[in-house]
């Protein structure tokens, strides 16, 4: 998420996310033409600054691959286990592992396209999740319903794609039931944010 800020109502979260969703967008749309030129991500930044001027910031830096990044360390406390939130993640992770799995061996090759796009939202509903532990330890229930809600959207698109008709209904069902549980958990949780309704 954009360092800085961490209070706010939902609305607010949510307006900064979108901010996000199109600064990430106009990002995509130039990488192709800057990739591997000296200089890319200065580059990068100057053509969405000028492109996209009300998404752009100052500056930012990419993550680099090296010893200096460990990507298999989230940055999650020693006590994450016990956030709110935790169990949603939890899931989340298997259910993206286990799509992985059926992907590579339980689905027909007519079915290759969707699953492909179902797991790249399985890639995003697991980011909300990582974002969803990490914002327990805020004291600050509008972003936490805000991830909710873009989390609940993401696992009922996915529940949308699985009913598409190339893929075997029969290889999804207990994946979709995995989902129901997760997308129930979400919503139990957003309102547990929501005491006062």
């Amino acid at each position: 998420m954009d360092g800085g800020k961490r209070d706010g109502s939902e609305f607010e979260w949510e307006r900064e996310f979108r901010r996000i969703d199109a600064r990430v967008a106009a990002c995509m749309a130039e990488l192709p033409s800057v990739i591997d030129l000296p200089g890319e991500d200065e580059l990068l930044r100057k053509r969405v600054a000028k492109k996209k001027p009300e998404v752009a910031i100052g500056s930012w830096e990419f993550p680099r691959q090296g010893n200096d990044a460990d990507f298999e360390d989230i940055g999650f406390p020693e006590n994450w286990r016990d956030l709110d939130g935790a169990d949603i993640y939890t899931i989340a992770e298997n259910l993206a592992g286990n799509w992985c799995r059926g992907l590579a061996v339980a689905l027909p090759p007519s079915s290759r396209e969707i699953a492909i796009e179902i797991l790249c939202r399985h890639g995003k509903f697991l980011g909300y999740s990582v974002d969803l532990v990490d914002a327990a330890r805020d004291d600050d229930s509008g972003i936490r319903v805000a991830i909710c809600k873009r989390l609940a959207a993401e696992i009922e698109a996915v529940l949308v794609d699985l009913d598409h008709d190339t893929i075997p209904q029969r290889v999804v069902a207990r994946h979709r039931a995995a989902l129901q549980e997760l997308r129930q958990k979400t919503l139990d949780l957003l309102f547990k944010q929501r005491p006062d309704r």
